[in-house]
């Protein structure tokens, strides 16, 4: 019953305009937010599992990626929707891996560091990340700076 509800929103989820109760499109969102570049805790040192990079893009067609850079490991997701909120970014980002929808909630500091909030598997609610820290370990999430050195459009 789960299985099948978890495909009844990914279907809804790809076939439902962006702009449906969002105020833009995914795109034009995520630039108006200036989210589109590399993040990274440490921009100077190269992708590492302490060190993890998002690159955050937007394809000619107008859809929206996330590329997650951890040195060994690596991943790309695409961004579904995008809300602009007074707390922060809300994103609703599709897992190819395991065809599933996850919840983003991205914060920007005044000098313009992002920080991931919270992140949860939208089917179970089940948390990875939980009021800006790690649910596994508790650890507090990095705040990561915008890197100069790659060029996104």
């Amino acid at each position: 019953m789960a299985h099948t509800a978890a495909i009844a929103l990914v279907i809804a989820a790809i076939t439902v305009p962006a702009r449906i109760g969002w105020a833009e499109t995914v795109a034009e969102t995520v630039r108006a937010w200036e989210l589109v570049g590399k993040w990274s805790p440490d921009c100077s040192r190269p992708p590492t599992e302490r060190n993890g990079q998002d690159i955050y893009f937007v394809t000619p067609a107008g859809r929206v990626g996330r590329d997650r850079d951890f040195g060994r490991r690596y991943d790309r997701k695409e961004v579904k929707q995008a809300l602009a909120r007074s707390d922060g970014l809300e994103l609703i980002v599709y897992c190819p891996q395991s065809a599933k929808l996850r919840q983003i909630t991205l914060i920007k500091a005044p000098d313009g560091r992002l920080r991931t909030m919270t992140e949860r598997d939208v089917d179970t609610e089940e948390y990875t990340i939980k009021d800006g820290k790690f649910a596994a370990t508790g650890a507090d999430t990095p705040w990561k700076m915008r890197c100069f050195d790659h060029l996104a459009h």
